[in-house]
Order: C-alpha cells, then sequence, then structure tokens
C-alpha cells in the first residue's frame, strides 16, 4: 500500500542521513586526533605576554590622553564658539549702530 511504501522510503532517507552523519564523524574524530596537541605556555613565554600587555596598556592610555586632547577642540566645541562668534558680532554691530546713532 501506499503508507508502507512512503514510510519505506522515509527510513531509507533516514539511514542514508544517519550512514553519510555517521562517516562525517568519524571523519571529525580522526582529524582532531591528527590536530597537534599545543604544550602549556612557558613561564618565559608568559612573562613575554604580560610586558607586552603592560606596554599595549600604556600605548592605549596614551591614545586615550591624545584623544581627550583633541576632543577639546572637537565638532562641539566648534560648533559652540561659532555661536559664541555669531553673539559677540551682533553685540559689536549694536554697539557701533549706537555710536553712529549718538554721534548723528
Amino acid at each position: 500500500s501506499q503508507r508502507t511504501a512512503a514510510l519505506r522510503s522515509k527510513k531509507q532517507k533516514l539511514d542514508a542521513a544517519t550512514e553519510q552523519l555517521q562517516a562525517e564523524l568519524a571523519q571529525l574524530k580522526a582529524e582532531l586526533a591528527e590536530l597537534p596537541q599545543k604544550p602549556a605556555p612557558t613561564e618565559q613565554e608568559v612573562a613575554e605576554l604580560r610586558a607586552t600587555a603592560a606596554v599595549e596598556r600604556k600605548r592605549r592610555d596614551q591614545l586615550k590622553s591624545e584623544i581627550q586632547a583633541f576632543e577639546r577642540c572637537g565638532p562641539g566645541k566648534l560648533a559652540e564658539m561659532t555661536k559664541q562668534t555669531a553673539v559677540a558680532k551682533e553685540a559689536a554691530n549694536r554697539w557701533a549702530d549706537n555710536i553712529c546713532s549718538v554721534r548723528s
């Protein structure tokens, strides 16, 4: 019957998938066994890594301080200075107009 045939077909597909996955698993296990085991780092290597990390921390701190120095001249500060310049120009123009009107 059709149902039995469908179940057999499904079972065959599942068996094929199972075999493929088993082969893949065996291949991966073989590859894992072939990988060289990396030895633990020596004390000298650890000391070198720590020294490198300390140098990089100092460099990071230096770069942070440079960034902070540049932030004083950043876009926000520039916009504030532009606004202050416009206000000062308006004040100077008012003063000049007032002086001219007093002299007239």
